[in-house]
């Protein structure tokens, strides 16, 4: 089975409390390595960061999303076509995410006012 492609860099994407559910956005800084996961974010929750592991020819990861002086939320999922997806819980709570690399982030994009690129991580 060939591995399946973990792009480091920066990811943007989603969590919901059920399926159909509203969306929450995250921001995330990815990298992968080695079968680990590391890096950091926000959301509508905080800020927060990520470790965890991934399997490249599975496509399963798992990882610990860790708000700054607050909770841990447990997340497991598969890297498929557009991204990682999967569910994540926290006591009783839980719910699903998706989230996928960040390509306009990744690449900078142009400022209207300076007219030059500006870099976004």
């Amino acid at each position: 089975m060939p591995k399946l492609n973990f792009q480091s860099g920066p990811w943007r994407g989603f969590y919901n409390y059920r399926a159909g559910g509203s969306q929450h956005r995250m921001d995330l800084a990815l990298t992968f390595s080695n079968g680990k996961i590391s890096g950091g974010g926000s959301d509508d929750i905080g800020k927060f960061d990520l470790r965890g592991a991934y399997e490249g020819s599975s496509g399963e990861c798992s990882w610990e999303k860790i708000y700054f002086g607050a909770h841990t939320v447990h997340y497991r999922g598969f890297r498929e076509n557009k991204g990682i997806c999967g569910v994540w819980k926290i006591r009783s709570s839980s719910g699903g995410f998706h989230g996928r690399l960040d390509r306009n982030k990744w690449r900078g994009r142009r400022s209207k006012r300076r007219k030059k690129i500006v870099a976004l991580w």
